[in-house]
């Protein structure tokens, strides 16, 4: 069961680990703060709430200028530094002792969050193949909600002991948590840029080569006269050759192909038996005739050969 919540790559299932770890982190922070800076700090509740506010909408402005920045840098590394921005911030948490530090870190935090979120998206499509974007982001979904409950639970510890020391214990875990998300997210991303090298160093010299004839002009059969009974000459295949140039000339209304003509005794073939082209024993007159090829009259039947012309 835990295989089909997984992604099914590796580098999802690295991706998938740095958001269990965020999760956690986050669930416990959201858990535990607010009791925190009104019970232990002692910045009203008012005050709380109004510096959220404030920082959620700083954070829906927040992604256009992160985004315009991934634009030009790429988005990993913006990614990785919002990530270890959220690592400070974290671990600033611990040495706040009012409304203004607390106003400032939050507003920090959340505009960093908010700016990640669609970046991660943009490291999963780049990470992942098409075929598997859908069930990795689902997975991380998945995976997140497990981490938030996760949190939220070990928060309880951190509540019911009540003491500053457990609380910034809690923020050092989370400023460790993020920085471990941003090692987990290079990783996953070298990962990604390894593997088309070392499969192209896996191609050996053979493999190149019969890629390179693959991509070569088309061949076709040509054929070549053969003797059969009653004198008379058919066309034989005789191997492949390219096909530049094969036509077929006769006379003035000859039929153009895409092989040669075969000329042998008194008349001459167009191989494929689409068409004879017989000299006229009299005046050198050529005439065309299109004919279909027959098999040999079994051995003993009198008569012409079935591939003739009338003169």
């Amino acid at each position: 069961m835990l295989a089909d919540l997984l992604p099914a790559s590796r580098n999802g299932r690295i991706i998938a680990a740095g958001s269990a770890v965020e999760a956690v982190a986050v669930g416990m922070f959201l858990a535990a703060a607010t009791l925190y800076f009104v019970g232990i700090v002692g910045i009203p509740a008012v005050a709380v709430g109004g510096a959220l506010t404030v920082a959620n909408v700083i954070g829906l402005l927040s992604p256009a200028p992160t985004g315009a920045l991934a634009g030009r840098i790429g988005s990993l590394p913006v990614y990785v530094g919002l990530t270890l921005l959220r690592a400070v911030g974290f671990v600033a948490y611990a040495f706040v002792d009012g409304y203004a530090g607390y106003f400032v870190v939050t507003c920090l935090i959340t505009a960093a969050t908010r700016a990640a979120m669609p970046l991660l998206q943009v490291i999963v499509g780049e990470l992942e193949p098409a075929d598997r974007r859908t069930r990795t982001m689902a997975s991380l979904r998945a995976v997140s909600n497990i981490g938030m409950t996760a949190g939220f639970l070990l928060a309880a510890v951190v509540q019911a002991s009540g003491s500053r020391p457990v609380f910034m214990a809690l923020f050092g875990f989370n400023g460790l948590a993020f920085v471990a998300v941003a090692l987990l997210i290079g990783r996953a991303a070298r990962s990604a840029a390894a593997r088309p090298a070392s499969a192209r160093a896996g191609a050996t010299p053979e493999a190149r080569a019969d890629a390179g004839r693959a991509d070569g002009p088309p061949r076709v059969a040509a054929a070549v006269p053969v003797r059969v009974r009653h004198g008379h000459e058919r066309a034989a295949d005789r191997g492949p050759v390219p096909d530049d140039g094969v036509r077929a000339e006769g006379g003035d209304g000859g039929l153009a192909g895409h092989r040669r003509a075969v000329h042998g005794g008194d008349g001459g073939v167009l191989a494929g038996g689409e068409a004879v082209r017989q000299e006229a024993a009299h005046g050198g007159a050529v005439t065309d005739a299109l004919t279909r090829r027959n098999e040999e009259p079994p051995r003993g039947t009198p008569g012409p050969h079935p591939l003739t012309t009338d003169r």
